[in-house]
């Protein structure tokens, strides 16, 4: 691994997710760690008034800017002090949206993974960061790793795979870990979330034992016709560090309603979910 992107927003998901992506950078001999901070002000801030009845001059945001911008030095020079020797450590500020301003940085960079911050119930401000992951989660080109603010690194030895085994392009999926093996490799606990009870095809564990030859692997199967709820009761039932979620139309994140991703982010408050690409 090469390039580590985390958003910030000064919140404490964000300070979290910078804690959480130092130790995992030092594991996985990361080279570079990149912050990245939006600017973007939305069209309606700059002419609706605030609840005050004041109207936010050109002059008040450029103090906010600066303000902001001195905080995510401040932040980069900290970490400096934390990453391994040779880490390079980057601050990045774009006018863009957050989304899109990750779109462009992965472009531009070709980073290997991002990090998102979320919080949790018991934090008291609010993350900016947060109120746009799903959407970063969705459009990203590059792995996106959610880590909520209460989890600390710890060495990732199994992770939790949910699939679909009912299709030849769902378990096709499972191809992408091949790239995530350069920098991850754990355990893998490959759990088929399809309701019904619906056993993998002989052809299709053919498939699966190629593809994921160069892991250690159990397969399980969940009947729970709640989809989500079957995949964090099985994660309550066994130790894993992290969830592993595909990418495309057939995997359950992408299957699932905005509002249930966010309910699965706010469940699943003690476990890191990586999103596939």
């Amino acid at each position: 691994m090469k390039t580590i992107v985390i958003p910030v927003d000064h919140s404490v998901a964000a300070e979290n997710a910078i804690k959480y992506g130092t130790a995992f950078s030092a594991a996985t001999e990361n080279e570079r760690i990149i912050l990245l901070l939006s600017l973007y002000v939305p069209i309606y801030v700059q002419c609706i008034p605030s609840v005050d009845y004041v109207q936010v001059s050109d002059k008040i945001m450029t103090e906010d800017r600066t303000i902001l911008e001195a905080e995510l030095q401040l932040t980069a020079q900290r970490l400096r002090t934390k990453v391994k020797t040779g880490v390079i450590v980057e601050t990045i500020t774009s006018e863009e949206p957050l989304a899109r301003a990750l779109n462009q940085l992965s472009n531009e960079q070709q980073p290997d993974l991002i990090i998102a911050g979320v919080c949790c119930e018991t934090d008291e401000d609010d993350s900016f960061v947060e109120s746009q992951v799903i959407h970063i989660a969705k459009t990203s080109t590059v792995p996106v790793l959610i880590v909520p603010s209460n989890v600390p690194y710890q060495p990732i030895e199994r992770a939790l795979v949910p699939c679909d085994f009912s299709t030849v392009s769902s378990v096709n999926l499972l191809k992408n870990l091949r790239h995530t093996y350069l920098w991850l490799h754990p355990k893998l606990l490959v759990l088929n979330v399809a309701p019904g009870d619906k056993h993998m095809q002989d052809a299709h564990e053919d498939m699966l034992e190629d593809i994921l030859s160069k892991y250690q692997y159990d397969i399980y199967y969940s009947s729970n016709k709640n989809i989500l709820k079957g995949i964090l009761q099985f994660q309550e039932q066994n130790e894993v560090q992290m969830i592993i979620a595909l990418p495309g139309k057939h995997s359950f994140f992408y299957s699932l309603t905005h509002k249930s991703i966010s309910e699965a982010i706010a469940l699943n408050a003690n476990l890191p979910v990586l999103i596939l690409k």
